[in-house]
């Protein structure tokens, strides 16, 4: 103690009730100086024990900058080393060789996004196996005013997960901003987005997927990622209408392997993205992608598009694209192309049936009488079947890349440019 260190065989908190307030450093920095801590520094430099535990313990956790930590429970960690600083989680502040816990009742708050976590409960054994149940990421406000508060276009996400399962997760390495595991496991969600495009959008650069894990500082190395099925829907209400437009994906399931943030020489040399669902509860899609670590070569997509009556998209196309699908069956649309931070090059080819495409104008949705004579009689075939030569039922696909979009919206405008580029006519079609 004369030194400032207090080394014991055990230190055991019974029912404890902490509320942590913690002012941020500064702009630039992530971690954040707790007076709790600096406190405690002029009376001790290091803790060193065999056993710390609490039980049945109250956490309350604050920061100036919004953010908002609370949670009940017990944990446990073994052969523990902690160095008092300034920061609460600094890099080499924390030691420990096991650590367990149950904890209940966890409600975070994300600071500038206007959104809240709650998690039911979270489990964590000696084996590093995490078992988090009953998630729920939901707005602090209506769909609406998320983007009002926020100034601009943002998307606001509802969502529960039924669980997430971790395997073989290094504990003692997340406190030096590592996550080390071997699996992890989104279980049965249904996640909604909401995007108002009637707010502006901020152009900001936003990197291709490898590229941003690569920037980000935290370390991620992860064997296998997967999501069970899942539904998907995407909302958005147009820059200009008065209804918004609806996409479901159901039973969508994903898998990535491996997931690594900051890849070696003995790792390999690319990611494995593979993903499939059924879209508005009619036709199936399934996709793979292939993400280069190696900046210098490219992304290559391929997948298929089966069976999906095209009536099922109607919430979409009325109200962001301004046309409606009488009928139309899409049998199949496959597609293959490369993908790089300038453009996306390759090509799509389809076969569909029966299918009727009209024009609409006004707040009324009605008919556009001429545009929609030259959908049907000029610009889109009614049938593309096998007895149409491929070369007429072929696309290709060249977009430019837009680095202030998001990958999502890159992908979907390169399929949509191959879909264009099949059709005769295929500049007037409907944006």
């Amino acid at each position: 103690m004369f030194d400032k260190k207090l080394e014991a065989e055990k230190i055991i908190f019974n029912n404890p009730d902490f509320n942590i307030y913690s002012e941020a450093i500064g702009a630039q920095q992530t971690l954040s100086r707790s007076f709790l801590f600096i406190d405690l520094k002029k009376i001790l430099l290091a803790i060193r024990t065999d056993l710390f535990r609490m039980n049945h313990s109250s956490i309350t956790y604050e920061e100036t900058t919004g953010a908002q930590l609370k949670l009940n429970g017990n944990a446990e960690m073994n052969k523990v080393k902690i160095n008092i600083t300034d920061s609460l989680f600094s890099n080499n502040d924390i030691h420990f060789k096991t650590l367990t816990c149950a904890l209940a009742d966890i409600h975070a708050a994300i600071p500038g996004s206007y959104h809240d976590i709650q998690i039911k409960k979270l489990d964590i054994d000696h084996k590093g196996t995490l078992q988090a149940t009953s998630l729920r990421i939901s707005p602090q406000y209506n769909k609406f005013e998320v983007g009002q508060k926020a100034g601009r276009q943002t998307d606001v996400v509802d969502a529960t997960i039924s669980g997430i399962t971790i395997t073989r997760l290094d504990i003692s390495k997340y406190f030096q901003q590592k996550i080390i595991a071997e699996q992890i496991w989104i279980k049965e969600s249904n996640i909604y987005i909401f995007r108002d495009r009637r707010l502006p959008r901020i152009s900001q650069y936003k990197p291709l997927p490898v590229a941003f894990l690569k920037s980000i500082p935290i370390h991620i190395r992860v064997h296998h990622f997967k999501v069970s099925e899942s539904t998907l829907s995407y909302e958005e209400f147009p820059k200009d209408g008065l209804q918004t437009g609806l996409l479901k994906i159901e039973k969508l399931q994903l898998s990535l392997s491996p997931i690594i943030s900051h890849p070696g020489p003995s790792d390999p040399d690319h990611m494995d993205l593979s993903m499939e669902g059924s879209i508005m509860g009619s036709g199936t899609i399934k996709a793979s992608v292939y993400l280069p670590f190696n900046p210098g070569k490219d992304y290559y997509v391929s997948g298929a598009i089966d069976n999906l009556d095209l009536t099922s998209l109607n919430s979409s196309a009325e109200n962001l694209g301004k046309f409606h699908i009488e009928s139309g069956l899409l049998n199949n649309l496959s597609f293959q192309f490369s993908l790089n931070d300038e453009k996306a090059s390759g090509k799509v080819e389809g076969e569909y049936h029966n299918l009727v495409v009209d024009k609409l104008k006004g707040q009324q949705k009605k008919i556009a009488k001429f545009p929609s004579f030259l959908l049907k009689h000029v610009i889109i075939p009614k049938n593309k079947d096998q007895s149409v030569p491929v070369a007429r039922r072929t696309g290709t696909i060249d977009y430019k890349f837009d680095h202030t979009r998001f990958i999502s919206f890159y992908l979907l405008k390169s399929l949509l440019s191959g879909i264009e580029s099949s059709f005769t006519f295929g500049f007037l079609l409907p944006k």
